[in-house]
Order: C-alpha cells, then structure tokens, then sequence
C-alpha cells in the first residue's frame, strides 16, 4: 500500500509538469510527435527528490517505505498476529500471501 501511494504521488507529479497549453496546441495541429515529446518529457522527470522535499516540509517522512521499515510496527503486528491465532486455535504456520 505504501509503494503504491508513492508510485501515485510520482505519477500525479508527473502530470502537473506537463506543458498543457503546448500539448493542447500540438494535439490540435495533429502533431503526434511534438504532443508525445511534450508528454515525455513530463513523464521522464526525476520528481523523487522534489516529493521528499514536500514531505519533509510537511513534517513527513522523505522516504515512507524506509521509515515504515525502520518503525518496527510490521514485526510488532506480525507477533500479535502470532499470538491471536495461537490464543484461538489456528495452527497454520504461513499464508498464502
């Protein structure tokens, strides 16, 4: 879930670079090419160091993934998992996920 925000957040980065006025022209002449350069070079931004800038100015974390990592909290539910299904019965030892 969290790669999948931060993929989103690239993506909607992405999109507001692009030149729409330019891309609107280059559409309405039928110029495939110069409207698919204009798109490109929206979409080959590295937007990565300007999204951790805002999240840090937000009092956010730069990096989520690593900071979900560093937290702990997936090994701390995984135990209390544990320990749920053992309190109710449940022997399975791995998912299927």
């Amino acid at each position: 879930m969290i790669q999948t925000v931060m993929t989103a957040q690239e993506l909607y980065s992405k999109a507001s670079l692009v030149d729409h006025v330019a891309l609107h022209d280059f559409q309405v002449r039928g110029d495939i090419v110069d409207a698919e350069r204009t798109l490109k070079e929206a979409y080959d931004t590295d937007v990565r160091p300007m999204i951790a800038e805002w999240r840090k100015a937000h009092g956010l974390p730069e990096d989520p993934l690593l900071a979900f990592r560093e937290s702990g909290y997936q090994e701390t539910v995984a135990t209390d998992r544990k320990k749920r299904r053992k309190d109710m019965g449940i022997n399975q030892t791995s998912s299927y996920a």
